[in-house]
């Protein structure tokens, strides 16, 4: 099985929302909170995986999480717009805007502290 048939079978496991690039702003603008995953070549990107599972499991800790990624081949349009620098990355957002970017795979507090930190301003 090649690195894209895993990514694509981790992402459909884990119930992640496909976004073509023109869809973003409005998952961010969706009421909320959520995480996008913007990774322009999984097959290369190693930790794109990872970071799905990341995804999967605060999902499962919060099921009102929303979670998407940005089709790879639309990924690149739309990195500044969402902030990104460096890919892989997780966008957090909520309330309609962005609040954390944190690129490739980090500590697990990391994630959990950017959803805190945007629970509590809610």
């Amino acid at each position: 099985m090649s690195a894209i048939d895993r990514f694509n079978d981790m992402v459909a496991s884990a119930e992640v929302t496909k976004l073509t690039g023109a869809q973003l702003a409005d998952f961010i603008a969706s009421p909320g909170l959520g995480m996008v995953l913007l990774a322009s070549d999984p097959a290369r990107q190693g930790e794109a995986i990872d970071l799905v599972v990341v995804m999967r499991e605060l999902r499962r800790s919060d099921p009102t999480l929303r979670t998407a990624l940005v089709e790879p081949a639309d990924v690149l349009g739309v990195m500044a717009s969402a902030q990104v620098i460096v890919l892989p990355s997780l966008v957090v957002c909520g309330n309609g805007s962005i609040h954390d970017v944190l690129p490739r795979i980090q500590d697990w507090t990391a994630y959990t502290r950017a959803l805190g930190r945007l629970q509590s301003a809610a």
